[in-house]
């Protein structure tokens, strides 16, 4: 597997447009045998893409960066809150649920698992556990 780029690690976890296959900015070919190969090679993309959301944390307090200035109006997006980490969805505007996590990689593996196609995760694990949850009224 050639090494992600942040801006591969956008396109996987559909923040950005691509016009290559998953498979393709992994390294592989698009085809079949591309599909094979990588399911034998069994490589694990997690660590890369918690490692892209972590940076972003570390020195922006939220992820994807792209969000500091502006919180998108629908989408899924991480933030610190002190000592802890929470993951937003807007389905709409006024429509929003807000998990807090006592950890950055809890928060981080459920990002993934929400916006990653399951096809390319080698671990399926179980829902990570949050502290609390708060829905839009």
């Amino acid at each position: 597997m050639k090494r992600l780029s942040y801006q591969d690690a956008l396109k996987i976890l559909g923040y950005r447009p691509s016009e290559r296959h998953v498979l393709e900015l992994l390294g592989y070919e698009y085809s079949e045998r591309g599909r094979q190969q990588f399911k034998r090679d069994a490589i694990d993309i997690e660590p890369h893409l918690l490692s892209a959301i972590a940076r972003d944390i570390s020195i922006f307090g939220v992820f994807p960066r792209r969000y500091l200035l502006r919180k998108p109006d629908v989408g899924t997006c991480i933030e610190r809150n002190g000592s802890s980490f929470t993951l937003i969805e807007k389905d709409k505007p006024s429509v929003w649920t807000r998990w807090a996590y006592p950890s950055l990689e809890s928060a981080a593996r459920t990002l993934i698992r929400k916006r990653c196609d399951s096809a390319f995760l080698t671990s399926q694990l179980t829902q990570e556990t949050f502290t609390s949850v708060e829905h839009s009224p």
